[in-house]
């Protein structure tokens, strides 16, 4: 690989991650106020929304949890540059990318996460994980197919064959 291409994948890389890890906060705060509203009662004083979130008094913590999102903005960066495999198949390329995020969220996210989770939450962040990427990939998915189909449309038929008669 040229020394160009090197250096645009990681400036590739380098840019998407910055860009996740500016939004992983953004997304965990929302899922954090939708757990809050849903779990915890109004009647209680916790907010549990601040446990999920990383904001305690803690110092430590927030920073380990902004490790956490760094790491892991970085391993989804690279994931997503499976998507430059022109020579895979569309459906192989989701899949891969579909695998090599889910092991980043498997062995970047929890393990380095600041929070003692156990099997038992392991397993519900995994099914959280895996049906929030399944309504995303639904979205993306369903756009892309209405964007075809309006193309197709605009598309002339041409026969190509002459008539049997």
């Amino acid at each position: 690989m040229k020394k160009e291409n090197v250096l645009k994948l990681i400036k590739d890389i380098l840019t998407k991650a910055c860009i996740y890890f500016t939004c992983m906060p953004l997304f965990m705060a929302a899922l954090a106020a939708l757990v809050n509203k849903i779990v915890v009662p109004a009647d209680t004083s916790t907010d549990f929304s601040l446990a999920i979130y990383g904001f305690v008094n803690n110092p430590d913590f927030l920073y380990g949890t902004y490790l956490v999102f760094a790491c892991t903005a970085l391993g989804a960066a690279a994931a997503v540059q499976v998507y430059k495999i022109k020579k895979l198949p569309s459906a192989s390329r989701h899949i891969l990318f579909f695998v090599l995020l889910y092991l980043v969220l498997l062995l970047i996210f929890i393990p380095l996460s600041p929070y003692k989770l156990t099997s038992v939450s392991t397993l519900y962040l995994s099914v959280v994980f895996i049906v929030i990427y399944l309504i995303v990939f639904g979205i993306i998915m369903g756009v892309k197919a209405i964007i075809n189909s309006s193309k197709n449309k605009k598309l002339k038929y041409e026969n190509q064959f002459d008539e049997v008669k």
